[in-house]
């Protein structure tokens, strides 16, 4: 009877690791709701199991791994997290749960990086670095190791964000496709932001090339919208809306809330860019609505909302939605780094459009002087700047004030030829003539997203690895 037991024991540890291992494949698809149907029939079975048995194949760990995936999936982040600490807490100490415990680690990561705390990110990123090495896990070291990068992209530090992107792409060489998939990506949005930009457009090559043998849809979707985004900023219209389009129908399909948000933002712009508002419009609303969960995302999301409508001359609104985001920065307790950049330039935006001289300048140099914008984005700030200043000069002529918007207009093609971006440039010198309407704004594509966050639901401000 008690070898009877045992096989019973058994039998049914095999069945709660089929069902998860179902749920695996669900979540890798974008299935989060059937993935949820096969993960509950697995719990059913873990409770009518020993604590030895549950212990022997790590079940409750997983399953409270998996879980967090599908809420992670969702953008329901507290839950995410809930589970993620749960199942560190039953991964500690034991030697057969590393390379899980390093996978958690850096999911735990990405959420602290979407709250705004890259303290915590920063921590959980190395922790899960640290133990991945250890267990030759390359696939997790390349992308906790990216998302180390991403966090000193969010600090300036760009040569030690590099570094780590680097030394990722190395692990990620000795690792699966979806790793080295993200790899590329990440490099891609790296070179497109800081330049040289023909390497920007060469990994984008590599980064498409592998994504047909990426088995999850959201790493795929990143990276598609990370290559996309290359070819917004070269100016690839055609390129980049073919590869957008690719990417918003694989979205459609997994229903990641902060993927879509990506997408759609990258969307948005493209349609900006070819004039399409009313099409705009819908993106713009759409992607603010599904950046819900990511304090970051939302004020990247805000910023592009202020913009649309600061084009349809919606003044209150847009003041409307710069408030929201003030309000929300306060309630975080961060005054400083990338999200308080992003509201001095949705202030700076606004300030020109009413005629507020002085409060647009000492926006804008906020903005400038925060250390947290990328090159790319600080070459289209000095662009608004040199138009607000022209826009001034019309007002309250004054020659200091043009050498001022010379000396923007300068900043901005050195920064673009420093990109490689030059063929861009050319367009700069129609700033400066006197300007005979109120501007609008040149669109930040502050669709960096922060970089990508590795584990993807989660940079792409940055692509982050999930």
């Amino acid at each position: 009877m008690r070898i009877c037991a045992g096989c019973g024991a058994a039998l049914q540890s095999a069945r709660a690791l089929f069902y998860l291992n179902l749920a695996e494949a669900d979540i890798n698809k974008g299935e989060y709701d059937q993935a949820g149907e096969h993960q509950s029939r697995a719990d059913q079975i873990i409770l009518t199991l020993s604590n030895e048995e549950r212990e022997r194949y790590l079940l409750t760990a997983r399953a409270f791994w998996l879980q967090s995936s599908i809420h992670y999936g969702k953008g329901n982040m507290d839950r995410a997290k809930d589970e993620l600490l749960d199942a560190q807490r039953g991964l500690e100490g034991k030697p057969a749960g590393s390379v899980l415990l390093a996978d958690v680690l850096n999911r735990l990561g990405n959420i602290s990086y979407y709250e705004g705390d890259s303290d915590s990110a920063l921590a959980y990123y190395q922790q899960s670095a640290d133990i991945a090495i250890n267990e030759a896990a390359n696939a997790i070291a390349a992308k906790a190791i990216s998302n180390i990068g991403n966090v000193y992209v969010g600090r300036g530090e760009i040569d030690v964000a590099a570094a780590y992107y680097t030394r990722g792409l190395a692990y990620a060489e000795q690792a699966g496709v979806a790793a080295l998939a993200h790899a590329y990506s990440t490099l891609t949005w790296l070179h497109s932001n800081y330049g040289p930009f023909n390497l920007a457009l060469d990994y984008a090559a590599k980064a498409f090339a592998l994504v047909g043998e990426v088995e999850n849809l959201d790493t795929r979707t990143l990276t598609i919208t990370q290559v996309a985004a290359a070819h917004l900023k070269y100016g690839n219209l055609e390129q980049a809306e073919q590869y957008l389009r690719e990417a918003y129908a694989l979205v459609q399909r997994t229903g990641n809330r902060l993927v879509e948000e990506q997408v759609l933002a990258e969307l948005a712009e493209l349609l900006r860019q070819k004039d399409d508002y009313e099409a705009w419009q819908s993106y713009v609303i759409k992607a603010f609505r599904a950046s819900a969960n990511s304090p970051l995302l939302r004020k990247e999301s805000a910023l592009q909302l202020i913009i649309y409508y600061i084009k349809q001359q919606d003044l209150d609104r847009a003041r409307r939605v710069l408030q929201g985001m003030k309000s929300s920065h306060e309630q975080t307790g961060n005054l400083g780094g990338r999200e308080a950049a992003l509201i001095n330039q949705a202030a700076a935006l606004l300030d020109t459009v009413e005629g507020s001289w002085q409060r647009a300048r000492q926006h804008f140099e906020l903005a400038i002087n925060s250390g947290a914008l990328t090159r790319y984005e600080l070459a289209i700030i000095w662009q608004d700047y040199a138009t607000m200043l022209c826009e001034q000069d019309k007002h309250e002529p004054d020659r200091e004030i043009y050498v001022k918007a010379f000396d923007a207009v300068e900043h901005a093609a050195n920064l673009l030829q420093q990109l490689g971006l030059s063929h861009r440039s050319a367009a700069l010198a129609a700033i400066l003539p006197a300007q005979t309407s109120i501007p609008q704004p040149t669109l930040p594509v502050i669709l960096i997203r922060s970089a990508p966050l590795a584990n993807p639901p989660i940079p792409n401000p940055l692509l982050l690895a999930t």
